[in-house]
């Protein structure tokens, strides 16, 4: 896997994350757009996907499918299920691509606009981007109805704990999520010396995955406080609450980490910018 890195040419006035160096751990569909904006913004941008995405079989999934005519709701809490759901769909006959009685539920913006560009705006998308706050925003919306969630196969149950005493509801896996531990070797000697400023954790599965794939070196740059961790919501960074360093890099030493105040990209970017003035 190549690594990329962009310097800015000019000094653009309006570049608050001028010079830092960040490391993405997002899925390679989704991190592209996040590494453009962050490079807009000034700061040299490298990738090291922690997670891979991957429909599951098309036979798993059109027993769902075929039964779509009697859900009054799908939900959906990221893109890739989005992207998933209507890939299968487009592989199954013309008669069961209606969905004109559907109303849809995105989790956030970015979903909501995976939603739009295959022809569908979502009736209800919370002001906080997550389960808990989609579940109390259709609460009142979905009772008595049929719900189907188009979630990762390892999804958290968040929604069917909220949802499923108010609704019939259904909790369907389409895409799983596979872990990549295979380091890229400039990112690599990078985090090793502690040539990072900050590392974005996007998800509770891509800190996990993250953490089980360091080197010691790693530990010893990360404990040492040279890299620090944005996580994007307090449920991303309870792996970081958790972990513990290995005994090799000393009693006493922890992990260096914000949460961003808004489980958005904007909250991460906040976030660094904030650390950058107090630092």
């Amino acid at each position: 896997m190549a690594s990329k890195t962009t310097t800015p040419d000019s000094a653009i006035p309006d570049q608050p994350l001028r010079g830092l160096r960040l490391l993405l751990t997002r899925p390679a569909q989704s991190a592209e757009g996040w590494a453009k904006k962050l490079r807009d913004l000034g700061a040299r941008v490298w990738l090291q996907p922690m997670m891979a995405i991957a429909p599951l079989p098309l036979a798993r999934l059109e027993p769902t499918l075929r039964q779509l005519a009697r859900y009054q709701w799908i939900l959906f809490t990221s893109r890739h299920g989005v992207d998933a759901f209507f890939e299968a769909l487009s592989q199954q006959p013309p008669a069961l691509h209606s969905l004109e009685h559907l109303r849809f539920g995105a989790v956030g913006a970015a979903t909501a606009q995976a939603l739009r560009v295959h022809g569908h705006e979502p009736s209800v998308i919370p002001e906080e981007p997550n389960a808990a706050a989609l579940a109390e925003r259709l609460r009142p919306q979905v009772a008595g109805q049929r719900v189907l969630f188009v979630r990762g196969e390892q999804s958290r149950g968040d929604l069917d704990r909220r949802l499923g005493p108010v609704c019939s509801f259904t909790s369907t896996p389409f895409y799983r999520q596979i872990a990549q531990t295979a380091w890229e070797g400039e990112v690599k000697a990078r985090l090793e010396r502690g040539a990072m400023d900050y590392v974005l954790l996007s998800s509770g599965n891509l800190a996990r995955t993250f953490l089980a794939s360091l080197t010691e070196a790693m530990w010893l740059a990360l404990a040492s406080g040279q890299v620090s961790l944005v996580a994007i919501s307090s449920q991303a960074a309870a792996p970081l609450r958790s972990v513990e360093p290995p005994p090799s890099v000393g009693p006493g030493r922890t992990l260096r980490w914000l949460v961003a105040s808004k489980a958005t990209f904007e909250g991460m970017v906040e976030a660094m910018i904030a650390d950058r003035r107090s630092g």
